[in-house]
């Protein structure tokens, strides 16, 4: 990767991360959406998901529980949102698959602490 698209893609990555803790404003909204553009790869809800991790995980136990009968329903939402690829990964995929690019390999979200699930 030369030292621009670096640059670009660091720029990306930032913004998404300006983004997912106090938001853009336009000219940065505008600018994330161009540099999107040059990386399909990139998921742009990564950090967004990051961020929410973090609240979660700094919440301890003062977060309320979820109702009981509630939890199934939202665990296998969430595993099965997990399991999906998001669809910018697929295009990638189908870009480097196309171009005949070697096919990198896709990371699965690593369990909490001691491979334990919150419940």
């Amino acid at each position: 990767m030369n030292r621009d698209r670096r640059h670009r893609r660091t720029r990306l990555l930032g913004l998404l991360a300006e983004r997912a803790v106090f938001g853009l404003d336009p000219a940065e909204g505008k600018a994330c959406a161009e540099l999107a553009s040059l990386f399909p790869e990139i998921d742009l809800e990564c950090m967004d998901r990051l961020a929410a991790a973090v609240v979660l995980g700094s919440m301890g136990d003062r977060s309320e529980s979820l109702p009981a009968r509630l939890r199934p329903t939202i665990r296998a939402t969430a595993l099965e949102q997990m399991e999906q690829p998001h669809p910018r990964q697929q295009r990638a995929e189908a870009t480097r698959h196309e171009t005949g690019c070697s096919q990198q390999p896709v990371r699965k979200p690593t369990p909490l602490q001691n491979g334990e699930h919150r419940s």
